[in-house]
Order: structure tokens, then sequence, then C-alpha cells
């Protein structure tokens, strides 16, 4: 956490000592010590800072990465995973970071603050919203220095005065109360040059070289005094050029160049001894349970927890800059390469093998020669204009607690809920593992509606299997369920199951749809069931969507329409609605279009996502749970390319392959999403990008490049395809056992993964 900054013109005051003082020899270091805008010709300024299990790095070209621990979305990139390797923070002009805890704070070159991170225990984030963010929200402008601790979070702007906000039991916030408060509020502090703070204390150095303090006090951080303080309090300081903070010490430099470090000390924080050095100290920083010096000569020394309580010279590496986390360390030389020091849990130094606790480690980003990837609209593609039949079709499919998979050769392979037959297995009983089907023919996709399945070969003849008796969703006559696929019609393209309602495309372009119709879901003018399938009066459609009480048509020419049931504002048409009648929606040219039970997502032409309908599971990715009438765009997410959407759950694929998911039991807004679990048999952990997705009511199945089928989500008919049911499996990626490029089942080992993500919602 790098908390050391420099104050302008600082007058010299009498003060009262504290209670260590470092002397050190040399010539009187001239201060203060500003920072300028570099010459032209000069380098580009560079930076880094360590937080709490992450970190982040500017580098010259502006670009600002980030690494580490994601938890809550701490890192800015859109996801709550942690980053292996640096990802670019989506935010420009960037001149400060502060990494706190669960949050961090980013100050840009125009004076706004931003923050992202954890939001809901105390507010920390200053929008008032208590939602948790994976990209920086703006909260307020004309600042100049940022702070993010344990919760809680502070700013100065550019007429001198603090504001705080944020977790405040012990009165960090220095507001007079222990009250805690999520927008910012001033405290009675004026003239202020720079703060600093610890876990639960923070420090102001005025323009008229004094500190005051307020917070926590049980180490003796705020000074010579007993408890703690709710609002600001001299601590007896004068002379001050620069301060900083750990979590529970404190540094100071007065203009005659002497160190004074105060607080806790029992990791050698404070220093030992009267120590001399051959320059004047330039700059202090503290982070963690540590401190450290940069010498007028360049020269950096540490002490403290990973460094011991003697200062130590840093050589190798020799630092440009350094900045000192919770548990780790981040320095760059000259030249621009990375170094990192300390804890590597949660990969904030980087997907690194060495040991990093026993020596500083070089890391691959270098802040004077990595470039931020190209972002320039020619060098990307869009998303593909709509035509019949394009979209993808997913090798798996995930229902009402069933789940479906097709192999290489065609073959049909099922697992899950069975009571109306509705596997295709001959049973009416759910199968606790995948078993493949009776062939009908290679089969080319496969819809899973609620209670009934559809099944389409490569021939273009539709089967259905399971509950026929009350809506005759089958399209048979018979009213009959069928525990294995029966023939419906021939010509079709594609076909869609949702709650008793089935649809088919046929390959003339045509759109017939069959069943259950008290919602007007079939789009045929009336709410009369319909037994057989029947052609809706629309023209041109090139994909469709079914959830469970409503369907949606994609036209050639780009247009979106709904019909069906509207209650959770599903259709996008606002409160309007006329049953059965196919209406229009307003928005741009899109070019696919998905459907969970009572929400939509689309895809427009420019690689952007919109969503409308039932929220309170975060799947419309806004951030909060609320219904949406009409369409809203997602902020956060471009340069899509494919959207799924199933249950209570949204995702897109982004160019290059990267999936963000949110709703259900994922994430609150686009988070990124990748299959991890826990593979026992050769007991580490495992990572696959996963390359195609369908979404059921409660579960969700992937596949990764090699055919591997992976679940998550709810058990409770083994739609998982694992041995057992329990939490472990709603939060963790499970591989299924299945391969469909050798169209084989091996049972897996019953482990199910860790919990490797954060549950937003």
């Amino acid at each position: 956490m790098r908390l050391a900054f420099e104050v302008a013109n600082a007058v010299v005051d009498s003060g009262e000592p504290l209670l260590l003082a470092l002397a050190f020899g040399g010539e009187r270091a001239e201060f203060p010590f500003a920072p300028s805008a570099p010459a032209p010709g000069e380098a580009a300024p560079v930076f880094v800072e360590a937080g709490y299990r992450h970190s982040f790095a500017l580098v010259a070209d502006g670009t600002l990465w980030a690494w580490g621990s994601g938890e809550y979305g701490r890192l800015g990139t859109g996801s709550t995973l942690s980053a292996y390797e640096p990802e670019v923070v989506e935010l420009s002009d960037v001149v400060q970071v502060s990494a706190g805890y669960y949050h961090s704070l980013f100050l840009t070159s125009d004076g706004s603050v931003w923050g992202a991170g954890c939001n809901y225990d105390y507010g920390q984030l200053g929008d008032g919203t208590g939602a948790n963010r994976v990209v920086p929200v703006r909260i307020m402008g004309e600042a100049k220095q940022v702070l993010a601790g344990e919760d809680y979070s502070a700013a100065i702007l550019e007429d001198g005065l603090v504001w705080t906000w944020g977790r405040n039991d012990v009165g960090q916030l220095g507001l007079g109360s222990t009250d805690a408060y999520t927008r910012p509020y001033s405290v009675l502090l004026n003239n202020v040059a720079a703060i600093a703070g610890g876990k639960a204390f923070m420090l102001a150095l005025t323009e008229e070289g004094k500190v005051y303090g307020w917070g926590d006090n049980a180490y003796g951080q705020l000074g010579e005094f007993s408890g703690g303080s709710t609002s600001p309090r001299g601590l007896g300081l004068s002379n001050i050029v620069q301060i900083a903070a750990g979590n529970n010490h404190a540094m100071a430099l007065t203009a005659d160049g002497e160190l004074l470090t105060w607080g806790d000390g029992v990791y050698g924080q404070l220093g030992k001894g009267e120590l001399k050095w051959d320059s004047p100290i330039e700059k202090i920083e503290a982070g963690g349970d540590m401190s450290a010096v940069r010498l007028e000569d360049g020269t950096w020394y540490a002490w403290g927890d990973l460094f011991g309580p003697e200062p130590k010279k840093l050589d190798k590496p020799a630092p440009d800059g350094l900045s000192l986390g919770y548990w780790h360390a981040l320095a760059f030389e000259p030249g621009g390469s990375m170094w990192g020091f300390g804890s590597n849990d949660f990969y904030q130094i980087g997907d690194i093998y060495e040991d990093t606790y026993r020596g500083w480690a070089k890391l691959e980003l270098n802040l004077r020669e990595t470039a931020r990837p190209s972002e320039d609209p020619k060098d990307r593609d869009k998303a593909a204009a709509a035509e019949p039949f394009a979209a993808k079709v997913p090798p798996v499919s995930a229902g009402y607690y069933t789940s479906f998979a097709i192999d290489a050769r065609g073959g049909v392979w099922a697992w899950g809920r069975s009571d109306y037959g509705q596997l295709g297995a001959g049973e009416e009983e759910k199968l606790e593992e995948p078993a493949k089907l009776k062939e009908i023919g290679p089969v080319k996709q496969i819809a899973a509606g609620d209670y009934h399945t559809l099944f389409v070969t490569a021939d273009g003849d539709l089967y259905g299997a399971g509950c026929s008796y009350d809506f005759n969703q089958l399209g048979n006559g018979t009213y009959e369920n069928a525990s294995e696929p029966t023939y419906i019609m021939g010509g079709v393209e594609r076909a869609w199951a949702g709650r008793d309602i089935s649809a088919a495309l046929l390959t003339d372009g045509t759109l017939w749809t069959w069943g259950a119709n008290e919602e007007g879901e079939l789009g045929l003018g009336h709410t009369e069931k319909v037994e057989a399938p029947t052609q809706v009066k629309i023209e041109g459609v090139v994909d469709v969507a079914v959830g469970k009480r409503f369907m949606a048509a994609l036209t050639e020419d780009g247009s979106v329409w709904t019909w069906g049931s509207n209650e959770y504002g599903q259709l996008g048409l606002g409160e309007q609605s006329e049953p059965g009648v196919p209406a229009k929606v307003d928005l741009p040219g899109i070019a696919s279009i998905a459907a969970g039970s009572a929400h939509m997502a689309a895809l427009d032409l420019d690689g952007n996502v919109w969503a409308w309908g039932a929220g309170s599971y975060g799947q419309i990715g806004t951030g909060d749970m609320t219904n949406q009438p009409t369409p809203v765009k997602i902020k956060g997410l471009r340069d899509c390319v494919e959207i799924y959407a199933g249950g209570d759950t949204t995702a897109a694929k982004v160019l290059g392959g990267t999936l963000r998911i949110w709703g259900g039991y994922f994430y609150a807004t686009p988070g990124e999403e990748s299959i991890q679990y826990y593979d026992a048999a050769r007991s580490e952990y495992m990572y696959v990008d996963i390359e195609a997705l369908s979404m059921g009511s409660f579960h969700v199945l992937a596949t990764d490049r090699d055919g591997n089928v992976y679940s998550v989500g709810d058990n409770s008919y083994a739609q998982l395809g694992v041995e057992e049911a329990g939490d472990d499996y709603y939060y963790s990626w499970n591989p299924v056992g299945l391969n469909l490029e050798d169209a084989e089942y091996l049972r897996p080992q019953a482990t199910p993964g860790p919990n490797l993500r954060h549950r937003a919602l």
C-alpha cells in the first residue's frame, strides 16, 4: 500500500518529540521534493502499487495493469476472479492508485476519484449503492490524492479538505462518530496537503507541516495519547514534509532530514538503533508491517516484516520505485524491469514458480517496454450479422434439472431428471450419470425444456420426448408422454423448448409453434392451446429464443420481435403488450438473441450486449436486482461475439475467447469465468477455457476445446453428473467424465472442486 507523499512549502515550527527518532548523517535534504511533469524527451511517469494480495502497475504508455486476488472485483478489470497474469484496467489517464484490503481507489488526471471492489458491507466505494463493482465507478471530482484502507476510503480535494467514507467502527473516518458512511463527508480540518492511513487510523499533514491523526490507537499509532479519536487530534509534530503509514505504525520525515517512526513495532517496522546514512533521505514508504526510505543517491533501504528489524539495502534489484503491500513488495528498476518479493498466494507477484519469500523474483511486465494490446477498431472483429441458422449450436444442453450432450458422431448422452421420460432413455427415472440414448440418426441439436425435450437430426427430422399429456407439446396429436424420442415432423433446422411450449424453425425460414398458450406465448394471436405445429405469421426469421412463458424472434433485418408473458418485462416492450401478437423491440441492429426463464439478452452488430426482463438474481448485469421492462445496454462489455442465457443467468463471449458471466450464483455484473476444479487424481488445481456453454434453470453445462464436459450448480436430480449433491457443487466446476470427441464416459472421482469464486449474489 503506497502511502508516502511529499508536501510543498512546509513551515518550520517547534514540536514535541515522538517515541523513536532515527538520526541520519549527511547533508540536509532539500525539501520538499516536489514531483513535476516530465520535460519533452523525458521518460513518462510509471509506478507500482502493492495492496492486500493484489497489485497494480502503470506503464509508460499510460496503461494500468492489475493482477492478484480479484475477490469482490478489487482489480477493476471486470472480474472477481484472481488474475494470474497482469490484466488491463479499463480506466484512462490514471495518476495514482491506492490498493486497500478488498477495494481499490484510482485518481485520474482530471481529478476524478474512481473505486472498484467490495462495497456491500461498509459502502467504501462511496457511491451510495452498496453494490460491489468489478469495473471502476466514479465517486467524486477535484481530488489530488486518494487513500484506500481496510474497508474505508479518503481523498484530498484541491481546496485542501479531506473527505472520507466507508467503515468507521473506531472513528477512522474522522467525522466525530463511529457510524459508517456510504457517501463522502468532509473532515473538519483545513489546508491538508497529504494523507496516510493504516488498517483503522489516518494521518493528515497540513501545509504548515503539522500532523493530525484519528481512528484506532491500540498500538500508539496516534502518538503518546491514551485511546483513539473519532475526530482529528494534533500529534504535537511540526516541521514535517512527508508522512507514511502501515497497518498499525507510522512514519514522518522532517525538513531537517530526521526520520520519526511510531506505533506497532512487533515486526521490526520501527527500525532498530541509531543509524547513519551516506546521503539524506529523499522519500519514505510504509505498508503492511514494513517501512522503507529512499536516499538522495537513489539507494533504497527497507525493514520490517519481510526484511528484518535492521534496514536492509536493496541492491538486487536496485529499485527506482518501491511499494510495500500487506505481505508482499513490488519494485521496479530505472529500465522498467519489475520485481516482487514476499507472499504470492494469490499470484499478487505473478504466475511464477520461484520461492518469492527467499528472494526477489523478476516479473515479465516491464514498465518501460510493455505495450497495451492493440485496440484499433480495424484490428477488432465485430459481431457477425445475423444470417439464417448461423447461430452456433452448443454440443451440450441444460434444461430443468436435465442434461444432454452430443458427441462427435452425433450420439446423444443424457442424465438428470426424467419423471416424464424427458431424457428419452426409455424410463421415467432419473439417471445419475451420462447414458447414451438409442440412435435416431446423427443428432445436431437438442432443446431441453422444462418437462419435455426436442431433438433435431442431421437430416432435419424433429423428435420429442417427455411430457405431452396436458398440452401435446410433443406435437404428435396423441396427448401421451413419451419416454423415448418420438417423431414430430421433418424439414427442421433448429428447435426450442420452454415450459410446455415448443418451436421449430424450418429450412424454408418459417417458424412453427405448439403447446401451452395461456399467455399467448405461441405468437398466434390468441391464447388457446395448440396441439399441432402451427405457423407464426412473421417473416424473415433467422433465430429464435424461448423462455418459460414467452418467445422472441430475430429477423434478417436485425429486428427483435417478442410475444407471450410480460410479467417481469421480459418482452422488452415496457408495460404495453398484446397477448399473442409479436411486437418489435426498440433496439439497434441485432446479431443474436438469447432467453432465460424470464429475461432476455441481445448482441448488437457493434459487439454490445443489451438485456431486459427479470433481474432479481442480477441476470440483467446492471449491478442491482431490479427488473428492466425495456432493454438496457450493459456497461463494461464490448467486443462481444456470442451471448448465452438460461434460467436466471446470462453470459457473453468476448473477442479472444474470454467468457463474461453474470446472474444466478455467479456475479451481479459481468465477471470473467473459466473452468476451475480440483483434479483428485493429479492432486492439483486445473484451469481450462470454456469453449461452449448451455444454461439450464438451476445449473450450467460447459465444454472445453478437447470436448470434455463440465457442470456447475444445483444437483437435486443428479443433473451435474456427479455422485453427490451439496453446496460445493454450486460454486465449483465439476468434470462430468464425458468426452465428446472420443464419445467416451469415464466416471470421475467424487471430489467437488473448491470454492474458487466469490459468490456475488
